[in-house]
């Protein structure tokens, strides 16, 4: 088994048939979340999906302070993503 793979292996190229320029884009997309902004977006979203299971279970304190965190990441998202 291991014969057949350094066989294959050889064949394999990281990039492909990719373009370079495909790969790795010199302007952002239009409509995307700028990355340095992503962290605090993602922290927004994972808190939020968060207290609404709370809510589903009645730990309104638990839901509010996810609440909270998911708030003050917004705040840091549309700062521009400083900590």
């Amino acid at each position: 088994m291991s014969q057949s793979v350094r066989a294959i292996a050889p064949t394999l190229a990281v990039n492909d048939g990719i373009p370079s320029s495909a790969a790795a884009p010199s302007k952002p997309q239009p409509g995307t979340i700028p990355v340095v902004c992503l962290q605090p977006v993602l922290a927004a979203f994972n808190a939020t999906n968060l207290a609404s299971g709370y809510l589903e279970r009645g730990n309104i304190p638990a839901a509010r302070r996810k609440l909270v965190q998911a708030l003050a990441s917004v705040n840091r998202a549309s700062e521009g993503g400083a900590q």
